[in-house]
């Protein structure tokens, strides 16, 4: 009786555990798939892996109320349910709680897959985890900005770069290239189409389109600010630490912190959110004024806290003020903002806002935010620094409101909106230009006025030049399909360089795995990857099978640089029954070391593997 009971209890734990990780799996996905439309593996990678301080509590909140609180009162009615069934007709209840269990699977399977038709998430993290054996696009396309020399005018331009929270094209009027029937942007557009956003002769808007790895706000950054797109591999976590955040790319806050340039950026919310001050600590040594920064400066109260965490309005405000202290050197200076009312789901109202677009608060809030970044421009453009001084307007991103273009043509291409405004250089031609959001990087430093021996700066195109741009070379889908690969220069750029500790770690930490593959032994390498595997040339695995008169088995190991937990493997002749008599021995290239052995592994210490359980496995 007594065993019968525990085991009747363990049965109702598990049923309790299942039915909440389902009824949670089901809210998350739902929760995700209609909020974020746009979202990405990589984005969900990234955030995991860095800090969330600063975010806007209002979007948890929803988040609870709209499906954590439906998903809790589901699981309190199925309580219930069975609560019923127990007392009615107690033979029912197993019955009724695995069709319980059955339907919230074969809900969550459907939901899965709707969420993965709107995001290809999960497409995209399956693609990831395929390893860095094929071509790196990215890298065969990249030109290195640290070999590239440049040469400033003799009074070097004043930089303001401003991120528009995102701004695209899109919200444009159809008649001047947007997609929408009436114009939430006008005076956007006008300033856009009476500057430079590389339309060529065609009196339109034109934009950045979004490439994946630039898709989310320190991504944007990323991109527009070293011409690469964002990926994390497996040393993700040391992006915001003190290892460095990238701490071999060389991004344009390098360059002008070389030429002596005053960086500073300036946002209403906290600069500690997704890496952005670690970014702009490590290529540029920017000085950070953010929402903290605003608290210790008293100029707004210290229990202040709105959207994200100061409006727009004090944003324009407070950079009027650095602007004019940054003039007063005789150091150029560059500035860069964040506006962030325009954030999703469906912004923030300011006591600026209209109602001009009825009860279409995004719309409103868009307007709102086309006015106010207009009325900055002419501000600045009556100040005495204008005449040396560049700006470029840019929405970071295209928006993550779940339905606010819904009625955009679904063959309209989304683009972020641009606008370069006194710009030292002219286009060579006037074409309109196909771009990414990465293009930015060395237009910009052209823009400014800077000649470079290069007109490719990353993997993004000058586009005063007339040289092609990755998209206008291969084509929007082919960049897209090679952009959502992992890249081992990327992978090689984010984590630090080799050292010996590296090695020993890894070497302390790493163990052999063998599976059973019908008859036949299968290795693979478990933890090595606390190396850089990008740095990995090779690694061997020699075999040495006493069961065969010490026969000899050599092997090259996949090197899987994207894969977290392991870094090759290999599917051998030797038969299983011989495990016992194995030896092996995994040597490895890396830096100066050459087929160098990186450790011993006996049969007492191999780790079984259920290869029949592992799904990623082909």
């Amino acid at each position: 009786m007594k065993k019968g009971l525990i085991f009747k209890t363990i049965l109702n734990v598990l049923f309790y555990i299942f039915l909440v990780f389902l009824l949670v799996l089901f809210g998350t996905v739902s929760y995700l798939a209609n909020t974020w439309k746009e979202l990405t593996y990589q984005e969900i990678l990234f955030h995991l892996k860095t800090s969330i301080e600063g975010t806007n509590p209002d979007m948890v909140i929803s988040g609870l109320v709209h499906y954590g609180l439906p998903m809790l009162l589901l699981f309190i009615a199925l309580v219930l349910i069975l609560h019923f069934v127990k007392k009615k007709k107690p033979s029912l209840k197993t019955i009724v709680a695995l069709a319980m269990l059955l339907v919230l699977l074969v809900a969550n399977v459907f939901n899965l897959i709707r969420f993965n038709n709107r995001t290809h998430v999960i497409t995209d993290f399956i693609n990831s985890k395929k390893g860095l054996n094929g071509p790196d696009f990215v890298g065969n396309n990249y030109v290195d900005p640290a070999t590239v020399s440049y040469t400033f005018p003799e009074k070097k331009r004043n930089l303001i770069y401003i991120y528009l929270e995102s701004m695209e094209m899109t919200y444009a009027d159809k008649e001047n290239g947007g997609g929408f029937d009436e114009n939430c942007i006008p005076n956007l557009t006008k300033l856009s189409e009476s500057n430079e956003n590389f339309s060529g002769d065609n009196n339109i808007l034109n934009g950045g389109i979004i490439l994946p790895g630039m898709q989310w706000t320190t991504a944007a950054l990323f991109a527009q600010s070293s011409g690469l797109p964002m990926q994390m591999g497996v040393d993700e976590s040391k992006s915001d630490k003190s290892d460095g955040f990238f701490p071999k790319m060389t991004a344009i806050g390098d360059i002008l912190e070389n030429e002596g340039y005053q960086n500073v950026v300036q946002m209403g919310s906290s600069a500690n959110f997704g890496a952005l001050a670690s970014f702009f600590k490590d290529h540029g040594d920017y000085a950070i004024h953010d929402l903290n920064w605003a608290y210790e400066s008293g100029l707004i109260p210290s229990d202040y806290y709105v959207n994200w965490g100061y409006e727009d309005e004090k944003l324009f405000a407070f950079a009027k003020t650095d602007l004019l202290e940054l003039a007063k050197s005789d150091k150029p200076f560059n500035y860069t903002m964040f506006t962030i009312d325009t954030h999703f789901e469906d912004g923030y109202v300011c006591r600026l806002c209209g109602h001009e677009f009825g009860d279409n608060q995004y719309a409103n809030v868009m307007a709102c935010s086309d006015r106010q970044v207009s009325a900055f421009i002419k501000w600045i453009q009556k100040q005495d620094f204008y005449d040396n001084t560049t700006i470029v307007i840019t929405g970071d991103h295209t928006t993550m409101d779940s339905d606010f273009c819904n009625n955009v043509d679904d063959d309209f291409q989304r683009k972020t909106y641009t606008c370069i405004i006194n710009s030292a250089m002219s286009p060579e031609n006037d074409k309109y230009r196909e771009y990414a959001t990465m293009d930015l990087f060395p237009t910009t430093l052209a823009a400014l006025g800077v000649e470079m021996s290069s007109n490719r700066l990353g993997c993004g195109t000058n586009l005063y030049n007339s040289d092609s741009t990755l998209i206008e070379q291969y084509g929007k889908e082919k960049c897209n399909e090679e952009f959502s690969k992992p890249s081992k220069l990327v992978m090689s750029l984010a984590n630090d360089s080799f050292t010996d500790a590296d090695l020993e770690k890894a070497q302390e930490v790493s163990y052999m795995e063998v599976a059973n593959e019908d008859g036949t032994i299968r290795f693979r390498l478990q933890d090595a990857d606390t190396l850089n595997m990008a740095d990995v040339k090779s690694l061997k695995l020699s075999v040495t099978d006493s069961a065969d008169n010490d026969k000899k088995y050599d092997f090259d190991m996949d090197i899987e640089a994207n894969r977290v937990g392991w870094c090759g493997v290999v599917h051998s002749d030797i038969p299983y029954d011989h495990l016992e008599q194995l030896s092996c021995q995994v040597y490895i290239s890396v830096v100066d070391y050459e087929n160098y052995l990186f450790n011993d592994y006996e049969p007492d210490v191999f780790t079984l593997w259920d290869i029949q359980m592992d799904n990623s496995i082909e």
